[in-house]
C-alpha cells in the first residue's frame, strides 16, 4: 500500500465513527414480541394436524421412515450413497421442523412485554 493511503479498516472506523446508532439503544421489545407471536401462530399451524390421535401416529410413522432410519447406503456406491444422505437428511430436516413447531406451539404464546 502506498504512504499515506487508508485501508479498508480504516475506512471502515471513519464511517462508524460518523453513523447515528441511536436506534440500537431503543427498545425493540414490542417489535420482539409481535414477531415471537407470529412465529407461535405459525407453529400452531404446522402442529395442529398432529395434536390428534392420528396425526400423532402419522409424525411417529413419518419418524421411523425418515430420522430413525439409515441416511447412507453402502450398497448405493460412494457418489450415489452420498446423495442419498443428503436427500435423506433433507427429509430429517422437514420432521425435525415438524416437531420444532409442536414444542413451540405447546409453550403456549409469548408473554406481551410491559409498558
Amino acid at each position: 500500500m502506498q504512504s499515506g493511503m487508508k485501508n479498508p479498516l480504516q475506512y471502515l472506523e471513519e464511517f462508524a465513527r460518523t453513523q447515528d446508532w441511536s436506534q440500537f439503544d431503543q427498545d425493540h421489545s414490542e417489535a420482539r414480541f409481535e414477531s415471537d407471536h407470529a412465529q407461535w401462530l405459525h407453529a400452531q399451524e404446522i402442529a395442529r394436524p398432529f395434536s390428534t390421535p392420528e396425526g400423532q401416529i402419522a409424525l411417529q410413522r413419518l419418524r421411523q421412515a425418515t430420522i430413525q432410519a439409515a441416511t447412507f447406503d453402502a450398497d448405493l456406491g460412494l457418489l450415489n450413497g452420498i446423495a442419498m444422505g443428503f436427500a435423506r437428511e433433507g427429509q430429517n430436516s422437514v420432521i425435525r421442523y415438524i416437531e420444532n413447531c409442536i414444542r413451540r406451539a405447546e409453550e403456549g404464546p409469548p408473554e406481551k412485554p410491559s409498558t
